[in-house]
């Protein structure tokens, strides 16, 4: 399990990447749980979506009463222009997380 510590409004976060199924569902990719200010991302997740998940899960923390269309059409985008700049490697894992 990997955690990398992060800021969402100024509010200290944690993001975990992690196959736990206490921390997250085999049916999920990511969770946000603001109670324990972390968001749980799927660690075996690779490149695009990998990311896109990071993204969505990010924007959660940042912007708590956004509806979940709202995460989704943000996740959608910004993952768009990252992969559109090349900034997104396919082959990329959360075994990379530092």
């Amino acid at each position: 399990m990997s955690e990398v510590p992060f800021k969402a409004r100024g509010v200290d976060w944690i993001a975990v990447f992690t196959v736990n199924p206490k921390l997250i569902s085999k049916r999920q990719d990511g969770l946000c749980n603001y109670d324990d200010h972390a968001v749980s991302i799927r660690r075996t997740l690779k490149g695009r979506q990998a990311i896109g998940t990071l993204i969505h899960e990010f924007a959660h923390a940042f912007f708590p009463d956004a509806r979940e269309g709202v995460i989704e059409a943000f996740e959608s985008e910004l993952t768009r222009l990252l992969d559109d700049c090349g900034m997104i490697d396919d082959e990329w894992s959360v075994d990379e997380v530092k």
